[in-house]
């Protein structure tokens, strides 16, 4: 997992793209406040930069935390959706 951890618009209406590398196997976790899981995706490692639209919009409005984990890192976020 590459240091970059992008998403957009931030805060967002629960639709948004979020940006990494995955240079080994990594998984992207979505959780609301309560630590509920609201989305989860696995990701090969790629040499290239991963760009996944998400949409969360059926989701209730507030703050949640974005978690990408590899092997060897983790990476986290807060996305709010209004």
């Amino acid at each position: 997992l590459n240091s970059k951890l992008t998403f957009f618009p931030n805060p967002s209406n629960g639709e948004f793209q979020i940006e990494f590398l995955p240079d080994s196997q990594t998984v992207l976790m979505i959780t609301d406040m309560a630590g509920r899981l609201v989305f989860q995706e696995e990701f090969q490692p790629t040499q290239t930069l991963v760009t996944k639209s998400i949409d969360l919009s059926d989701q209730p409005k507030g703050l949640y935390l974005v978690k990408l984990e590899s092997i060897s890192r983790k990476k986290f976020g807060k996305l709010l959706i209004q």
